[in-house]
């Protein structure tokens, strides 16, 4: 919560690039990651600036690496945006995704997994960058990544986590998107890492709702992806999303299931066979969600189509902001 009033509050601060909370956001996610003891994810510096293409705005993403404990590649990578609109402190867009990230950086530098874990704070997520060449993550993707010959074997990517559904009875629940790509992420998903938290993990398939935050770039170059969120609520985008509004112990839950998260892909990757290559799509995948997802949305789901004929309810249900109410199974397949 420190990290997240850091950001956000007081809620006249803004993030968006080239307001004065802008550059002071910067400042003190870098401060942050330094004290942590993290190291420069490119050994010079946690700062990757860059002029975005279509209006020339001075924008800079911060990564950095936690060292694993053996010398295996590839990596993982754990990613918020920091930045958000003039219409709003953006406390719980993006501000406590990123307390998030920060927490669990901590927790994987003070017991390191076998595999590296990029750390990184991405700018340019909010229009008029969304899903454009000058998106943070984009340009992190070709700029550095790629340059580097990093390997990414699981980017795990969190955006609107720090708030309760407001439908009561899914009020612990957050969205795993990502797992139709994925056995391995599949048999992870059920291995129940939410055991003893205040937590209520929802398979969804990522095209409910197309790409909706960093994780755009890792799907649309082929890697497989877990996005965490809890949707869009009614003060998204708004004066109202305040500090005040966060809620404490889901962002505490969801820090400790990203933790579980990374450690279980890690140990994958260790064990011989464990592979996080896409290996299928919901084509394949359906009947794994229906059996998960059948106590919420009822039976009679004995293909992909009343699968999906079944999520917009419950969609409505946890975002009330209108993801995922329109689509068909060929968006679905095609994304």
């Amino acid at each position: 919560m420190d990290h997240a009033r850091a950001l956000a509050d007081p809620p006249s601060v803004r993030r968006n690039p080239g307001a004065p909370g802008h550059a002071a956001a910067i400042a003190y996610l870098e401060a942050v990651l330094r004290s942590e003891g993290l190291a420069f994810f490119d050994g010079s510096s946690y700062r990757h600036e860059f002029a975005a293409h279509r209006d020339g705005a001075q924008l800079t993403n911060l990564a950095a690496r936690v060292r694993g404990s053996g010398t295996a590649r590839p990596m993982l990578l754990l990613g918020a945006h920091f930045d958000h609109l003039s219409a709003s402190p953006g406390a719980d867009d993006n501000a406590a995704a990123v307390a998030i990230v920060l927490e669990v950086a901590r927790r994987l530098r003070e017991d390191p997994p076998v595999h590296d874990v990029a750390i990184a704070l991405y700018d340019a997520e909010e229009p008029p960058y969304f899903r454009t060449s000058d998106m943070g993550s984009m340009r992190f993707y070709r700029e550095v990544l790629v340059p580097r010959g990093e390997r990414v074997a699981l980017p795990v990517v969190l955006d609107l986590c720090g708030h309760d559904a407001e439908d009561g009875a899914l009020a612990e629940s957050v969205m795993v998107m990502g797992l139709e790509r994925s056995r391995v992420l599949r048999t992870i998903f059920d291995q129940h890492l939410e055991r003893g938290l205040a937590l209520q993990p929802i398979p969804v398939p990522n095209g409910v709702t197309g790409d909706v935050s960093d994780y755009h770039v890792f799907r649309a170059m082929g890697h497989p992806f877990v996005f965490l969120t809890c949707g869009r609520w009614r003060h998204y985008h708004r004066e109202s999303d305040t500090v005040d509004r966060l809620r404490p112990g889901k962002m505490a839950a969801i820090a400790a299931y990203a933790e579980r998260l990374l450690r279980a892909a890690d140990a994958a990757l260790v064990n011989e066979g464990g592979s996080l290559d896409i290996d299928g799509d919901l084509a394949t995948s359906w009947p794994w969600f229906a059996a998960r997802l059948a106590p919420l949305i009822g039976g009679g789901l004995s293909t992909a189509e009343e699968l999906l004929r079944g999520y917009r309810p419950l969609m409505r249900r946890i975002d009330p902001g209108g993801w995922g109410n329109s689509y068909t199974l060929a968006d679905v397949l095609r994304a």
